[in-house]
């Protein structure tokens, strides 16, 4: 099954929509702006991890083998964030079969490789071909929204598998427009699973 959802719900029933990189009631968070920074286990050809979050699809961070590897974003504070979009490279010469799966972490504290990433976030595949090898349409990217944001400060995209070397062309993060930065005593409500996550991605090519 090519396609994945994955949701963590506590409260009542998910309230899930379709995200065209901008989801509805947020904005779009301007990473090199606010001095986010991106770190990694591993780099190829010097593709390092800051060309994650460059706001270049022309640019990408590469693993130096197939997965495992990690990447990690610090937005170097909390933001309420009401969805993350994540992108493979958009390689149309190369077969379809070509993806990596991915896991999508989020947390407040700094989180410790393969022993502590934070929370499941969503689950996925991100392929590098918008038309596979059967010549069915599949997507170079996936749009996560949150029925309710949450708060995080890191965000990682773990990569257990894949049929090409780890990578990722660009991450991007909505916040929402509502909701204040918490005060340290709310925090707490992440920490115990007071909130409602709902993931849904729309597969497409960029405009």
């Amino acid at each position: 099954m090519r396609k994945k959802f994955y949701a963590i719900l506590t409260c009542g029933c998910a309230v899930c929509c379709f995200a065209w990189f901008n989801t509805a009631g947020a904005t779009l968070l301007d990473l090199a702006a606010i001095g986010a920074t991106a770190t990694t286990d591993s780099v190829y050809a010097g593709n390092v991890a800051d060309y994650a979050i460059d706001g270049d699809l022309s640019t990408l961070w590469n693993g130096s083998s197939h997965p495992p590897h990690w990447l990690q974003v610090d937005l170097g504070d909390t933001y309420q964030v009401a969805g993350i979009s994540l992108f493979s490279r958009d390689t149309p010469e190369w077969p379809g079969a070509y993806y990596v799966n991915y896991e999508l972490y989020g947390s407040l504290n700094a989180p410790i490789p393969y022993t502590s990433w934070g929370t499941l976030l969503a689950t996925g595949t991100l392929y590098d071909d918008p038309v596979d090898y059967i010549g069915d349409p599949v997507d170079y990217y996936d749009v996560i929204t949150f029925n309710t944001p949450v708060s995080l400060r890191y965000i990682t995209v773990y990569e257990p598998f894949g049929t090409h070397w780890a990578h990722l062309a660009e991450l991007q993060v909505n916040v929402d427009d509502n909701s204040p930065v918490p005060e340290p005593a709310t925090m707490l409500l992440f920490a115990t699973g007071l909130v409602g996550i709902a993931g849904l991605r729309r597969r497409g090519h960029v405009q």
